[in-house]
């Protein structure tokens, strides 16, 4: 299982021999694989008093002699980072409520990098078995922690906006593999809508349970759902209340899905003087193919002799349009 074995995702090795030299750093070698940013490191539980061979090999194998730079540091040294790191946080933001009124471009982009800061010390205290967020409460719990993480999103929603609701910064890099967990993707919104339909429960455990799923669905870090963040609230509050309580959740959603998307065409295409069926036929050529060529779309307006200048000023219109109505009605999973 040493040799050549290589599983990115591997965390732990649990050891109970003797190991020396390079068998002992090739054995160590099988849990620091990168992953991806969330896993970076790997932990060793040896049932074997090996330390100073496991320093003399780490000695001789490193760069500089130094068997500590392959190790990271004890838990308690990052549960202190992370204590020494609120502070920050909080000299531009001092509650989860000041991370949503932030306007200017300075101050969003020293919010994030002060919460990038901190999240990176969470994936690294993640990565040790005894993490635990009792330990971290003591200046920021879970929940707030989410809150504020909520706010980072939606930075980053507005930073993809080509009409951003605030001056988000260009030239800041939101790692956002950091903080995707997809928990809370668009089935698991929908299976507890299910649960709530299906529940029998008072007008007020309902409204309760309801308002639960949309704060689920505001603090979502899952892509598919945020691009969707808005119609599956929509439909909460607009179409559920109607539903029967036999209703097919999944069916009922994504009917809803389909007029909204509808309404949006009959609405880009009003506004652009455009024949909703020429919008409509190259949205399907898209989500067929993949593809939208300026070709194609220059092709359907000839007919409106519009002109090189206008031509290409909608073209891109059209282009914008349906790539984004793509993402935001695309099924789970596409």
């Amino acid at each position: 299982m040493l040799t050549g074995f290589d599983a990115k995702p591997l965390n732990t090795l649990y050891l109970d021999k003797n190991l020396i030299w390079h068998t002992l750093v090739q054995a160590y070698s099988r849990t620091n694989r990168v992953d991806k940013v969330t896993k970076q490191f790997g932990q060793i539980v040896s049932y074997r008093n090996i330390k100073k061979w496991q320093d003399d090999a780490l000695r001789l194998f490193s760069g500089d002699g130094d068997p500590n730079e392959y190790l990271l540091e004890n838990y308690e040294y990052y549960v202190q980072k992370w204590i020494n790191q609120e502070p920050i946080l909080r000299k531009v933001v001092r509650t989860v409520d000041d991370a949503g009124q932030l306007q200017s471009e300075d101050e969003i982009r020293m919010f994030i990098i002060a919460f990038r800061t901190m999240v990176g010390t969470l994936a690294t205290l993640k990565t040790f078995s005894k993490f635990d967020w009792a330990d971290l409460a003591v200046v920021m719990d879970e929940e707030e922690y989410e809150g504020f993480k909520s706010w980072y999103l939606y930075y980053k929603d507005q930073g993809q906006n080509p009409n951003p609701k605030v001056p988000v910064p260009v030239d800041v890099d939101f790692d956002i593999e950091l903080v995707r967990t997809d928990r809370i993707n668009v089935v698991y919104i929908l299976n507890l809508l299910k649960a709530v339909n299906k529940a029998g429960k008072t007008d007020e455990e309902r409204e309760a349970d309801l308002d639960l799923i949309l704060r689920e669905i505001e603090r979502s870090d899952n892509e598919s759902l945020r691009a969707k963040k808005d119609i599956m609230s929509e439909f909460v509050r607009t179409r559920f209340y109607d539903l029967s309580d036999d209703a097919d959740i999944q069916a009922a959603f994504e009917e809803f899905e389909k007029e909204r998307q509808k309404a949006e065409i009959e609405e880009f295409s009003y506004e652009n003087g455009v024949d909703y069926v020429i919008v409509n036929d190259l949205l399907m050529e898209y989500v067929f193919s993949g593809q939208l060529s300026e070709e194609s779309i220059r092709k359907r307006l000839e007919a409106y002799h519009l002109g090189i200048l206008k031509t290409t000023v909608l073209t891109g219109k059209i282009q914008e349009f349906i790539k984004q109505s793509y993402i935001k009605f695309k099924a789970e999973g596409e």
